[in-house]
């Protein structure tokens, strides 16, 4: 991508300005001086996430679930925004065999998720994981699907 632009469009490329983050944190982990250095992004890749099968499902909320919504709720403050790209994974409803670029139904409410991830204690939650999850194979499956249901929900706004 970075390359395509060099070549194309160099007096662009200076534009591109990395900033680090957490997904995990509130805000983005973000500091004010970060926040206003990209008020006027317009394009927004949101591609983080932990793709490990086996996070607690705490953290796999923190990091998939509300990440992706601290990015959306960033990105509505931007008041340049032509687009917001989330990517997701073809693995997040594991159990349908001919997967379609469509919303499958959610296994719980992705706000329930993550109220329960900044709550409960993580043992209790692991506890629970399996039916809260709707037996989802994984922590990350489950997280990166509450993940998709968040971006509809922002997009019907």
């Amino acid at each position: 991508l970075f390359d395509k632009v060099r070549e194309m469009h160099p007096e662009n490329i200076q534009k591109i300005v990395p900033i680090c983050g957490d997904c995990s944190e509130l805000k983005l982990g973000l500091d004010e001086k970060s926040l206003k250095r990209m008020e006027n992004v317009q394009f927004v890749f949101h591609a983080a996430a932990s793709v490990r099968f086996d996070d607690p499902l705490g953290k796999a909320i923190l990091l998939n679930t509300r990440g992706t919504r601290e990015v959306l709720v960033w990105a509505k403050t931007l008041k340049n925004l032509k687009a917001m790209v989330h990517i997701s994974t073809t693995y997040s409803n594991p159990e349908i065999f001919d997967v379609e670029e469509r919303i499958y139904p959610a296994k719980m409410d992705w706000r329930k998720a993550i109220e329960l991830a900044e709550t409960l204690d993580p043992e209790v939650l692991e506890t629970l994981s399996p039916k809260l999850s709707g037996f989802a194979p994984n922590t990350y499956t489950f997280t990166k699907g509450l993940a998709e249901h968040i971006c509809n929900d922002y997009h019907q706004e």
